[in-house]
This record gives structure tokens, sequence and C-alpha cells, in this order.
């Protein structure tokens, strides 16, 4: 399946790049030149490359039309060829099947990041788990933390002790017992560990998150810490520390020093100090490298990278987004209608009489199976692609009216 999968990454990119506006690329350059002679070379750019996208677009499906069965009226015998192999797995079956999973995952996701219980019971009801069996919800928010939202998943993993009779609990319990720490810095666990969640805000959330973190981690590095108690301590001054540390509320001089840590730190190994160079070195890792999920790192890095104009490119976009709202309903619903009317599976050689047409195979080198799966991801985009054209076209003219 990696083939389709392939193919549309490709024809969806070949769409986004025929929707490409000249809009944009006025404001982009403008917040970096004043040349309008760079900004008419950067418009024509992209309409080069809107043309040359809609026609490997438009070859695509041409290429696909001529690999179908054609009718075709003659007078020979109506003829055809069926290649048949028990063995082999319908190729159709395969992409529809997999095509399902998505859709039914798809929905899980929204209806998890609404309510992390309706997106559970919509799964278990998907056959996609078990809802009677926690460590069965443990593997399926484990294997899918990187398309669940992760404070959803934070959420429900620090649920009271008695809510739904301990459930959440133990869920938390199966969770953790998944993970291997051994062998890792105490605060690369930590990293490892919330990067599948994020977590709450409530301290006894994260009393509960982070008191069954110390245990696994005390059971795969027993030589570590004295007890579980100690491990469980300085892991919520970690979480402290790292908040303190990189918190812009907080202002650079009432942030925490390394003394002010080891200070904080002083006797919880059973009335004991740690090894000053252990904490010494856990603030030294948390002060160069926060404890942050990938999505915030993204999403900073993101902004980062943002041009000045930021704000003047939002405004244009607002001023069309007006206009573009009707034309996107009413393409969407032609989507729709096309779909609809395309999986009823509906053909046009109805109106050739059947004592009359005489149906052959054209021999392209490919199969209608694979024809199929592929039309299927190409047709949607190209119809979103070339209807923009149209209403483009449309403007035009209607501007050119108006002058």
């Amino acid at each position: 399946m990696s083939a389709v999968d392939l193919f549309d990454r490709i024809v969806n990119s070949l769409a986004k790049i025929a929707r490409i506006e000249d809009d944009y690329a006025a404001v982009f350059i403008g917040s970096v030149a004043t040349n309008s002679r760079l900004v008419a070379s950067q418009r024509q750019s992209n309409r080069w490359l809107r043309f040359e996208a809609m026609r490997a677009l438009r070859q695509v499906l041409a290429s696909l039309h001529a690999s179908t069965v054609m009718p075709m009226i003659v007078n020979e015998e109506y003829t055809t060829e069926r290649e048949e192999d028990s063995k082999k797995e319908n190729f159709v079956e395969i992409y529809d099947t997999k095509k399902k999973l998505q859709t039914e995952q798809m929905e899980v996701m929204l209806r998890f990041n609404q309510k992390p219980a309706h997106g559970l019971a919509y799964a278990a009801k998907c056959g996609h788990l078990d809802l009677d069996y926690p460590a069965d919800v443990a593997r399926f928010l484990l294997q899918n933390k990187d398309k669940l939202d992760k404070t959803q998943i934070g959420d429900y993993l620090g649920r009271e002790v008695d809510y739904k009779d301990g459930f959440c609990l133990q869920v938390l319990h199966f969770y953790v017992e998944q993970l291997d720490f051994t062998k890792m810095l105490f605060d690369d666990a930590i990293r490892y560990y919330l990067s599948g969640f994020r977590l709450p805000g409530e301290a006894q959330k994260i009393d509960r998150i982070m008191e069954k973190f110390a245990e696994r981690y005390c059971l795969q590095n027993p030589d570590v810490f004295p007890t579980a108690d100690v491990a469980f301590i300085l892991a919520f001054s970690v979480i402290m520390l790292n908040t303190d540390l990189h918190n812009p509320a907080i202002k650079e001089d009432r942030r925490m020093t390394k003394a002010g840590f080891l200070r904080n730190n002083r006797g919880i190994c059973d009335g004991g100090d740690l090894p000053s160079h252990i904490l010494e070195s856990i603030f030294d890792r948390i002060q160069s490298n926060p404890i942050s999920l990938k999505e915030d790192d993204d999403a900073r890095e993101k902004a980062i990278q943002e041009p000045s104009s930021g704000v003047f490119f939002s405004n244009v976009y607002e001023k069309e987004k007006d206009r573009q709202y009707a034309f996107l309903k009413e393409r969407d619903h032609m989507v729709r209608t096309t779909e609809s009317f395309l999986k009823r599976g509906k053909t046009s050689y109805k109106k050739f009489p059947r004592n009359k047409a005489k149906f052959i195979k054209v021999h392209t080198g490919l199969k209608d199976q694979y024809v199929k799966p592929m039309f299927d991801v190409t047709w949607g985009p190209a119809l979103a692609v070339f209807s923009t054209a149209l209403e483009a076209l449309k403007e035009k003219e209607s501007s050119e009216e108006v002058h």
C-alpha cells in the first residue's frame, strides 16, 4: 500500500501547487523588499508552477482514462478476459480496507479530542480496542499518542482514583508498564515519559502520574535511588524546575538558581542529601534543554520563522475569507455530490443497446483494480483545482467587464 500512499501524496502536492495564490507571494515579498519587479517575477513564477501542476494532473487523469475498459461499437462477438488468482489478495479490497481504517481513525481522533470517553467508545465499536480491559486502552493510547490530543490523554490518565471505579488509574498503571526506562538518565526518562501526553495542571493529577513513573523508574534502575519516594520527590522538583526556568511569565531575576535547586532538594534521600553532581547535572540539562512536547517546539520554531509582515498577511487573508467561503462551500458540495454518484457505480454505458453494443478490453498494461484506487485519489483534488481555476477566470472576466 506504500505505492498508493506515495501516489496520494504526489497528487495532493500537485493540487496544492496548482492553488498557489498571487496575493500571498506579493505580501511575503513585500515584507522583505519593495522591488515591484521582484513581486512581478514571483507572481509569474507562481503562475508557471500552477500551470505545470494543472497540466500534470490533467495528464494523470488522461492516463487513467486510457487505462480503463472502453466501450466500442464493433461487429465482433463480445469478448473479455479475466485473470483470476486465488492466491493473491484483491488490490481494491486492500485499498478500501485501508481507507475505511483511516476514516475510522480520523473519527476516533475527532471524538477523543472533544471527549476522551466518546473517542474510546467509538474506537471500541470499530474494533480497535476492547474497552473492558484497561491494558488494551493503555496500549491504544500509547500507540496513537502522536495522533490524539495530548492534553486530553494527560487529563484522562490523571483522572481521580474513584472515577469509573478506578478504571483510568488502571489505564495509567498499564500505560507506564509499557515504557522502558532502563539505564536512562533520570531527567531523560521524565522527558521520554512526558512526550506521550501533556501533564495536567492540577497538583493531584501530577502526583498520580509522577508517582507511577517513580515506581517504574526505580524498578528498572534499582541502584539509582534508595526508594521510589525519593524518585517521586525529585521528579516533582524537576517538573517545577522546568516550569520555573522556562516560563516566559517569570522574570529573569526571579528564576531558580542552581544553588536554589540544590537547597530545595536537601534531605529528600531518607533525611540525607543526594550527590550534588547528580542534582547539578539535572539542573544544567533542564536549563539548556527544556522538557516540552514536540508539538510545542514546532509551534515555537514556526513562530520564530514567521515574517514580520505576519499581521499584514493575516489582514489580507481575512479580507479574502468572506469571498472565498461561498465558493469553497459550493465546491465542497460539488465534490460530495460527485463522490456519491461515483460510489453508486452508475455508468453511462447503458445508453448503448444491449443487443447492439459490444465491448472490448483495451490492453494498456494497467488493470482495472489498479486504476480505480488511483482515480479515487485523483478526482477530488483535480476537481478542486480545475474549479478554482475556472472561478479565477470568471472573476477576471467580470473585472474586465467592469473596467
